[in-house]
């Protein structure tokens, strides 16, 4: 493996920085957008409320309520156009049936663009997509284990074992079939065989695992101020993935 082994650990501490920076920056880009569509909330109540007065053009009304009512007016068509964005965004990324679609959409890019120009890469790519949902759908089943298993104990209660599972499943799958991809001849890259394998590691390991919820978890148990579990999760998650992918990747190599 040579100098593999130093590159694999300073990629799993890299990518675990860049992961939990991500979380972190779109945790507060998340915040300040609800700040404004709060906001938008507030203003449309307090236009509401003044609306109930007497009309804008009336001659008893006074000057200075006059100009009031015509900046609240202003103030509500910018609220309504930035409501009506949120809405519209709500709709394409929370729509009953916008993952099915969005799913549908790529693998018919993928497979149509395969079939005209007889691309490998794409091939492999739908190829995953196919792959991906049953590792959803399991990393999902087995998300039911986090916050299940030692409840009574004052550690290990924190321990998100449905996440490490599915980590340590991926990550297992993931070597084992890259391993067996390393045997093949350069000739064989374009085979179904090579095809099948790339898109269990790529399609179902990689969506079996997941780097977002494992470093949410971490954000949320240090925000708690829970310091110990969480350093404690994130490096057992580490090295235990890392020593299973020796374990395998290197016996499956020698054969």
């Amino acid at each position: 493996l040579g100098t593999q082994v130093i590159q694999a650990i300073f990629g799993y501490i890299i990518g675990l920085t860049c992961a939990i920076s991500s979380f972190q920056v779109g945790h507060r880009i998340a915040m300040y957008l609800s700040s404004i569509r709060n906001d938008d909330q507030i203003e449309f109540r307090h236009i509401d409320e003044i609306s109930t007065c007497e009309t804008v053009d009336s001659p008893l009304r006074p000057a200075a309520l006059r100009r009031k009512m015509k900046r609240s007016r202003k103030r509500r068509q910018g609220a309504v156009i930035r409501s009506s964005i949120f809405k519209v965004f709500d709709v394409i990324t929370h729509g009953k049936y916008t993952p099915f679609v969005v799913t549908a959409g790529i693998i018919t890019f993928f497979f149509l663009y395969d079939f005209q120009w007889g691309s490998s890469f794409h091939k492999h790519m739908w190829i995953a997509a196919i792959l991906a949902p049953p590792g959803t759908l399991l990393r999902w089943k087995l998300s039911v284990l986090n916050g299940k298993w030692f409840q009574g104990h004052e550690f290990l209660k924190y321990f998100p074992f449905g996440t490490f599972i599915s980590n340590m499943l991926g990550c297992i799958v993931s070597i084992t079939t890259a391993a067996a991809i390393s045997h093949l001849d350069q000739s064989k890259r374009d085979t179904l065989t090579f095809l099948l394998l790339a898109g269990v590691k790529t399609g179902f390991a990689g969506n079996l695992s997941t780097v977002s919820s494992f470093a949410k978890e971490i954000v949320l148990l240090q925000e708690k101020n829970i310091f110990g579990p969480a350093y404690f999760y994130g490096a057992v998650s580490i090295i235990s993935c890392f020593i299973v992918g020796l374990c395998l990747y290197i016996p499956i190599l020698s054969i």
